[in-house]
């Protein structure tokens, strides 16, 4: 008898797998991750073979009463301490988190998670488009969750926990939904408006703390969803690991094709480690365990009677989760750009990741790992304070981003929340390159929610306030990939980015992106057409230059050298400028 029941369980199982109705949203349209937006596919063929399969499988699925979210006609029996296998236990979960979701009703109830326009391209989704997370099935274990912009409701002692990435092609920060699995009984599950479990399991959506003060406010939906969303993959951790600032052991784990969901995403693992008290002032050396590469040398970055244009590219990466191939394809052809523009390698400075490796050419050793926020700050405040060092200065962001336009760097201590030592935020990079002496400065900003940063640089550079420092602001470029609200779509504008030439104005960079869906937006739009990228003038002689490029490097590309008397007339006549 225990086998014929094991044998109907495991039936049943299959079933739900392949439920259509917990397999896909709205009919399963084929759509577009990226905006949630319907493409071609034959709908009504679609809802024929639906009703078909429905039809075959007759009353095995489980139905869900959307007005409780609440499972009836189900006979499903999950023991809470003793599990069939791990496998069967994901494999429900999945699919009830699936039910759980076809539930949601964005138009009468006034979601709690995110925005009501988010949530609706949420339910355009396949499933098979989204990643499904889980923690194991483990006796005497309890789960809690960390995430690094605030805390959760509920966050600690959880049975279970499981995570879908409804937008696997944005990057960090956006939506991600988060849910706890307890031992409750069902009153207690629909007093949280939970999905209950036969077996005595209760599946409710995580939330973000205070979220529900801030619906009482008046906001609008656009700020109730940067309030509100959790935005990265949490960590998971065994709840004997509660204290903050100690590292805790990610317990969670991508399930790829299960119950539906899509596939799981290639990560780039980081190997070695930052040591714990190795955090520099300068950018002098580089702080690795035995065994790693070696420590960076210490040069200088401007030398007397030279000029050059510098570069630095920022990806943080907060941690193994959110390290995905992309960024570091994207970071590759941003280099190669910035090399076939006259950049020198040694003016090419990259923070990457905890611990700076990172594939760029044989003649590059490496980058200096994003974790040391300090060096990051001094490398932009001493090229922007030393007169007469930068003519053009390129600053490349393209990583994870919370909803306030703060660059996660790297989570150091391994504890899953952000402290202020792990992230650079907006008013910082302000002040950073604030009255910058550099002839030029273009920021380039792929990541979700750089809007933010535009903002605030229209704001300076009128800003009445600070009348002394306006002019320097015309001088700062700011191309963002959207606006305060846009996530960052897979990388199809770092790489329009990437496709800069020697003899393309910056504005080229954001004139052919009118098509894209997020609000591209452009900073000093009038010297982004007048310059290039290494900051030569567009309208005096670059297209006569153009057929002599020896002559064209020399005057404007890379570094150039002034006799001493040039140099000390440049010198006097910005000392003059300073004293007036």
């Amino acid at each position: 008898m225990r086998t014929i029941h094991l044998l109907i369980c495991f039936c049943v199982v299959l079933a739900c797998a392949r439920m259509p109705s917990a397999g896909r949203l709205r009919n399963s349209p084929t759509n577009d991750t990226s905006n949630g937006t319907q493409t071609s596919g034959n709908l009504a063929s679609r809802r024929r073979e639906h009703s078909a399969r429905n039809t075959a499988q007759g009353n095995n699925a489980p139905r869900t009463n959307l007005r409780h979210n609440v499972p009836v006609g189900s006979n499903l029996h999950l023991s809470v301490n003793r599990p069939s296998t791990s496998k069967t236990f994901v494999t429900w979960l999945a699919a009830y988190v699936q039910a759980y979701m076809l539930a949601i009703n964005c138009s009468t109830v006034r979601p709690k998670f995110t925005s009501e326009s988010r949530c609706e391209t949420l339910k355009q989704i396949s499933f098979e488009q989204m990643r499904f997370y889980a923690t194991p099935r483990r006796i005497n274990t309890v789960y809690s969750v960390a995430i690094p912009e605030g805390k959760l409701r509920d966050h600690s002692s959880h049975q279970a926990i499981a995570v879908v990435d409804p937008f696997p092609t944005a990057s960090f920060g956006h939506l991600v939904l988060v849910f706890y699995v307890d031992a409750l009984t069902k009153s207690k599950c629909h007093l949280k408006r939970g999905l209950y479990f036969d077996s005595g399991l209760c599946l409710t959506l995580a939330r973000r703390s205070k979220c529900r003060n801030i619906h009482r406010l008046q906001f609008t939906s656009e700020q109730l969803s940067k309030k509100c969303e959790i935005n990265f993959i949490p960590t998971v951790y065994d709840h004997s690991q509660e204290t903050p600032g100690l590292k805790r052991d990610q317990t969670l784990e991508c399930f790829p094709y299960i119950a539906g969901f899509g596939s799981c995403p290639k990560q780039l693992l980081t190997t070695s480690k930052i040591e714990s008290d190795c955090e520099l002032v300068a950018n002098s050396k580089r702080c690795y365990e035995t065994g790693t590469a070696a420590p960076r040398p210490q040069t200088s970055l401007c030398d007397r009677l030279e000029t050059c244009d510098h570069a630095m590219t920022l990806f943080g990466g907060w941690n193994d989760e959110t390290m995905v191939t992309r960024h570091e394809e994207n970071l590759q052809r941003f280099y190669e750009m910035l090399k076939r523009n006259g950049f020198k390698k040694n003016k090419i400075q990259v923070f990457y990741n905890g611990n700076g490796n990172v594939p760029l050419d044989d003649s590059y050793r490496h980058g200096l790992p994003a974790s040391n926020k300090n060096a990051i700050r001094n490398h932009v405040t001493t090229l922007c304070r030393t007169s007469l060092c930068v003519d053009s200065f390129v600053i490349y962001l393209n990583g994870p981003a919370t909803s306030d336009g703060s660059i996660l760097l790297w989570d150091t201590n391994g504890d899953g929340e952000a402290q202020s030592t792990e992230t650079y935020t907006v008013e910082e990079l302000i002040d950073d390159v604030a009255d910058c002496d550099a002839n030029h400065v273009f920021i380039f900003a792929d990541q979700s929610y750089s809007g933010i940063l535009t903002t605030r640089l229209r704001q300076m550079s009128s800003s009445p306030v600070y009348p002394a420092t306006t002019s320097s602001w015309n001088r700062v470029v700011l191309l963002s990939s959207g606006g305060e609200y846009d996530y960052s779509w897979r990388d199809e504008i770092s790489r329009h980015w990437s496709a800069l030439s020697h003899l393309h104005p910056v504005s080229w960079a954001y004139d052919a992106l009118g098509y894209w869906r997020s609000q591209v937006s452009l900073t000093a739009a009038r010297r982004a057409q007048d310059f290039t990228i290494y900051g030569a003038p567009i309208e005096q002689g670059l297209p006569v230059l153009a057929e002599r490029p020896s002559e064209l490097r020399n005057k404007y590309m890379g570094c150039q050298r002034f006799a001493q008397p040039e140099w000390l007339l440049q010198f006097s006549s910005l000392y003059e400028m300073t004293r007036d």
